[in-house]
């Protein structure tokens, strides 16, 4: 029996963890090997995370200003005091890669994976932004509970998030054909 005969006569479950493992195995040698060293993908991430939630801390009112430092980690400050610092493994880049991986390796109509990517990755983004204004609002207000909600509560809402989104792909999107 071929290798192709084989994978044809695995079960969805074998195909789905070899194709997944497989995506996450090729980013991390991706990511070691290119991105990782010039920095420059992480940047992208962190820089748009910690502008909008910058603009909006200002925007409730609290008068935040950032820095950058050399290697593109961003510090927030309110009245010149660091108030708390987004560092790359928090930028979200990771949940982007894990989400669409899922898709890719799970069946289903490509055009719609494609553009559930694209919402999904969008909704990843803006929940995390959430998370980087409600862990500075709980820097401010409630310091005791920072490292709580930064290790747990919000890790488990983010998962939480993405975990959900991959529900709805299992169970309502993957079924739908767009071209027939």
């Amino acid at each position: 029996m071929t290798v192709a005969e084989k994978w044809k006569n695995s079960s969805p479950v074998a195909q789905f963890l070899a194709k997944f493992i497989a995506l996450m195995l090729l980013w991390k040698f991706i990511y070691a090997f290119a991105l990782k060293e010039n920095g420059a993908t992480d940047q992208f991430v962190t820089k748009y995370v910690a502008l909008f939630s910058l603009s909006i801390l200002n925007e409730i009112g609290y008068p935040m200003t950032s820095q950058i430092n050399e290697i593109g980690m961003y510090y927030f400050y309110m009245y010149g005091k660091c108030q708390l610092q987004i560092a790359h493994s928090c930028n979200g880049l990771i949940l982007f890669v894990l989400y669409v991986a899922f898709l890719v390796s799970f069946k289903g109509d490509w055009l719609l994976k494609i553009l559930v990517s694209i919402v999904g990755c969008l909704g990843i983004y803006l929940i995390n932004v959430g998370r980087v204004v409600a862990l500075m609002l709980i820097h401010v207000h409630y310091p005791q509970y920072l490292n709580f909600s930064h290790h747990w509560l919000f890790s488990a809402l983010v998962y939480g998030f993405v975990f959900s989104l991959w529900l709805l792909w299992i169970n309502k999107l993957s079924q739908i054909k767009w071209v027939k």
